[in-house]
């Protein structure tokens, strides 16, 4: 692991107690995923915590001999909770947490109820997941919030002084197909017509979560329905719903900017089965790994997030942006609201009202001097209350408050 200055990173010093935890090797089967677990894993070692990186073998033998060497475990996504051992879940042979640092909405996980334990701590990016499984998934352990944060291995000198060849850059991935059209091959065409119209409501509607336009599109229809009835269409279609609308959301942004005259350079699967493609102000850039696309960052002045349906959370595009020197713009959310400050630390823009975010883009780019105080503001907040070091130290907080 890297050595972390913990004074350059906000005021830190090692916890008086040197946990040990096991982190499961799975958690890094995803890159991006991979990503936030490494940057964990460096913040609880440079909090003085003993970090193991464990596989199944390496848990059934713990088990076998009925001698934990651990204060908990963590993962990322329930990766591993769902494992048995001789038929029973794993974290039943364990009284120790289990701490699952989930960075999307419950429906885009193996479901809940396999991970779903009285000693399972799931730590959720956006507070209205922590409704949403209190209303749905009757939790038997913890849930919490816990944002996401930025990189913590990071040269801090020189980032605000990087060559920007990159005026705007956006990082999306694009579903590759309509998602809509996954429903087609397991529901009825009535079943499928019914979930596209609440797609397309949904789509006119992102101050809303799926329940909320589901619930919306019954009273609109005048059909009387129950909780098991909101269940059932979320169980059935939810994920494919939200797909959508994200998707939707994304190719409206980028063009609403490409209408406007303004060049954008794109990262990520999906926008070469869009018609931007032959825009000639459109830039592909493809699929990149999460460090070729910090890279892109680093050289852009501005970088455009579109949030998920996270009304109440964080993204990482966010602190990404900011840790490498663009200009975050970003639709808002309570979170990001109460964490920073528009025009001081990160701009805003209203997704109903598009036409002002490409007045707001031209407005900066024409205004370095205020652009780069924008950005040095929003590095310094982020290194000093935002980086996984932080969130480290908040998970070490959730572990302590649980036992």
């Amino acid at each position: 692991m890297v050595n972390v200055n913990l004074q350059q990173i906000g005021n830190f010093s090692r916890l008086e107690k040197h946990y040990k935890i096991a982190i499961f090797s799975l958690a890094l089967s995803h890159p991006v995923l991979a990503t936030f677990v490494e940057n964990i894993a460096i913040g609880f070692e440079a909090l003085g915590c003993e970090v193991e990186f464990i596989n199944m073998d390496r848990l059934a033998s713990v088990i076998h001999n009925k001698n934990c060497p651990w204060d908990f475990l963590f993962t990322c996504v329930g990766n591993g909770i769902t494992y048995d051992y001789n038929d029973i879940p794993i974290y039943e042979f364990f009284e120790i947490p289990f701490i699952s640092f989930n960075p999307d909405h419950p429906f885009y996980m193996e479901p809940f109820e396999i991970m779903n334990g009285k000693n399972i701590i799931h730590a959720w990016v956006d507070r209205h997941d922590l409704k949403y499984i209190d209303r749905f998934c009757s939790p038997k352990g913890k849930n919490v919030f816990l944002p996401h944060g930025a990189e913590i291995n990071f040269d801090f000198e020189n980032v605000l002084n990087w060559p920007r060849t990159i005026e705007v850059l956006v990082c999306n991935t694009l579903f590759p197909t309509d998602p809509i059209d996954q429903l087609r091959n397991s529901l009825s065409p009535s079943q499928v017509a019914f979930f596209e119209k609440i797609a397309y409501y949904s789509v006119q509607h992102f101050d809303k979560t799926i329940e909320n336009c589901v619930e919306d599109f019954f009273k609109l229809q005048g059909h009387k329905y129950t909780e098991e009835d909101i269940e059932a269409i979320i169980n059935l279609a939810a994920f494919e719903i939200d797909m959508f609308r994200r998707k939707e959301k994304k190719i409206r942004v980028v063009r609403s900017l490409l209408d406007a005259g303004i060049e954008v350079n794109c990262v990520g699967n999906g926008w070469e089965t869009t018609d931007l493609i032959d825009h000639p102000l459109f830039i592909n850039h493809g699929k990149c790994s999460y460090s070729e696309c910090s890279a892109l960052v680093e050289k852009s002045k501005i970088l455009i997030n579109t949030m998920p349906t996270f009304l109440e959370g964080s993204h990482e595009r966010v602190f990404l942006s900011m840790m490498r020197g663009a200009l975050c713009m970003t639709d808002s959310s309570s979170y990001l609201r109460n964490e920073f400050s528009d025009g001081n630390d990160i701009v805003f823009y209203d997704y109903e009202n598009l036409g002002s975010l490409a007045e707001k883009i031209r407005f900066y780019l024409a205004n370095d001097d205020l652009r780069i105080q924008i950005t040095r503001t929003a590095f310094d907040k982020v290194k000093d209350n935002h980086t996984w070091l932080h969130r480290a130290h908040e998970i070490v907080e959730i572990y302590e408050d649980f036992i």
